[in-house]
């Protein structure tokens, strides 16, 4: 599929006035915001004013200082030791396709590690795989063996005001705050930015990079726009608004070889509902879940999607009232039908089973797990 000319794209003139306001990717005016000014912005906020009373109940009237930060180290890799304890197992997946195939050593973060003093070696409770990365990247030869790796130290007896831990304790405790409550894991929406800014912005060539920025591209075609899933609570999901971003990019293939493939059947998905559902406010999940599916079966399967799909579809949508109110519809049904939980899984097979109960005559593709929730 070409890559759309954004300078040429034409606003659709049946969608409402709302939609033409697109959720901007790029921030205007200067982007730098001095660390200081920014979290001065949010300095008396009642949560942050609650925070920093608890804090200082815990230090009881001690102050942090320099020396309880640790220091920056670079350190061999053989004077470094995994705490499996402490640490997860290796998971070769992520380490191969997430960072030995993407690795650029200017992003690569220090271990944290604990220098214990009786042995004269460093124990590190986070950063086990980028370590480990960093140590096959080093025996394949794709890093100077004289290469030290980056290390935010910690002495073994090295006590801070407001805590009784110290040593391997405190690489334990480190570990879960900061993969468990220490780090907040971002709304896909700003990874999916962050990775068509790459490509407008910065000129990267990473697949996933070009790939997200086709995405873009099919969302500004079809006068759609990605947005954080906040920005649709509380019913403020505007007309063309794609919250559902997981959804969005599994359904066009995003970082496999079949995107090319792929991202022709989120086109589709979009322009249908671009061309029934301009007022919608929001692009349901279950919507792009359900023809998603559907539209990769019918190529997988080599039928072709004919305006009469397009025709009887939108008919068939009738009588749920709208694509929401179509996966209401069917989580009320599996609810009914399982007692409790949901899987999306139904969503399609509900729909086939549906338009077919009312006379649905056209070719459709053989739904996998058709059977499993033909009863629903």
């Amino acid at each position: 599929m070409a890559r759309a000319n954004v300078s040429s794209l034409v606003v659709n003139p049946f969608a409402p006035p709302p939609k033409a306001v697109q959720t901007p990717l790029v921030s205007s005016g200067n982007i730098y915001d001095p660390l200081v000014s920014r979290g001065m912005a949010i300095a008396n906020e009642i949560e942050i004013q609650k925070a920093i009373q608890l804090l200082k109940e815990r230090l009881k009237g001690e102050q942090y200082t320099q020396k309880h930060f640790g220091r920056l180290e670079v350190q061999p890799a053989d004077k470094i030791d995994i705490n499996i304890d402490i640490q997860r197992f290796l998971e070769m997946t992520h380490i191969g396709k997430n960072i030995i195939t993407l690795f650029d050593p200017r992003i690569m973060q220090p271990l944290n590690v604990i220098y214990i003093k009786a042995t004269g070696r460093y124990s590190a409770w986070e950063g086990q795989q980028s370590g480990t990365a960093f140590a096959l990247m080093m025996h394949f030869g794709l890093i100077s063996s004289d290469t030290l790796i980056q290390c935010k130290v910690v002495d073994d007896d090295l006590e801070v005001p407001g805590s009784t831990s110290v040593g391997e304790a405190v690489g334990s405790y480190g570990f879960r705050c900061i993969n468990y409550k220490g780090r907040k894991e971002p709304d896909l929406y700003w990874i999916f930015r962050s990775m068509v800014n790459g490509v407008r912005l910065y000129d990267s060539s990473l697949t996933e990079d070009i790939q997200a920025n086709e995405i873009q591209n099919i969302l500004q075609t079809h006068n759609m726009f990605a947005a954080p899933a906040v920005n649709a609570q509380g019913n403020k999901a505007k007309p063309g608004m794609i919250t559902h971003i997981s959804s969005m990019m599994k359904l066009a293939g995003h970082d496999t070889d079949k995107f090319d493939d792929m991202q022709k059947d989120l086109n589709w998905v979009l322009e249908w509902h671009n061309k029934f559902y301009a007022s919608e406010k929001g692009v349901d999940g279950g919507y792009l879940i359900t023809f998603g599916r559907f539209a990769t079966l019918c190529r997988e399967q080599d039928i072709k999607i004919t305006k009469d799909h397009e025709l009887e579809f939108y008919q068939h949508m009738k009588r749920y009232g709208s694509p929401r109110a179509f996966h209401q519809d069917c989580k009320t049904r599996y609810t009914r039908w399982a007692g409790s939980g949901w899987r999306d899984a139904c969503l399609l097979p509900i729909w086939i089973k549906d338009y077919m109960k009312r006379g649905g005559t056209l070719t459709l593709p053989t739904i996998p797990n058709y059977n499993e929730y033909k009863s629903l």
